[in-house]
């Protein structure tokens, strides 16, 4: 499926073994700030030896610039897939067996490769259900940088 499709999914259009990617998104200086002040990642006082924060510092434990903090990496699933229609109005319900496996940086381009691995009706939501999806994210080289299974509960077309 493209980013560019906008019709919005449902649960039907999530075959076992389908695959979704979305469109490629920058992570920007500000958004690392932004998001490692709210989050505590970065202190107000001193950021001298923060990886998140601190290029220089970063640069002693072999990291070429600073470090986009995983758990950022892991956000943007959601929202890359929220932005390609790939999951619009899904509600998200989690995130499990996340692993981060190179470092993101800032200005790191990254996109999200989505495969469906399992389905299930709700029985107390009989016009839902529950999609399983194990994701992706690669930088600009094509190089994996996280992985994760993330849920999300869908609803179904009326009958």
């Amino acid at each position: 499926m493209s980013p560019q499709d906008t019709t919005r999914k449902y649960y039907e259009d999530f075959p076992v073994g389908g695959k979704f990617i979305s469109g490629p998104k920058a992570v920007t200086e500000e958004e690392l700030n932004i998001f490692c002040i709210l989050t505590l990642h970065a202190r107000t006082i001193d950021n001298t030896k923060n990886i998140h924060m601190n290029a220089e510092f970063a640069k002693q434990y072999g990291y070429k610039d600073r470090l986009v903090p995983g758990v950022q990496t892991l956000s943007y699933i959601n929202g890359l897939l929220g932005s390609a229609n790939i999951m619009s109005g899904a509600i998200f319900l989690g995130v499990e067996k996340a692993r981060f496996t190179a470092p993101v940086y800032p200005n790191d381009s990254i996109t999200v490769e989505s495969e469906v691995v399992e389905k299930r009706d709700v029985k107390k939501y009989p016009d839902r259900g529950i999609i399983r999806l194990k994701n992706t994210v690669k930088n600009q080289d094509g190089v994996v940088v996280c992985e994760a299974e993330t849920l999300y509960m869908v609803l179904k077309k009326k009958k």
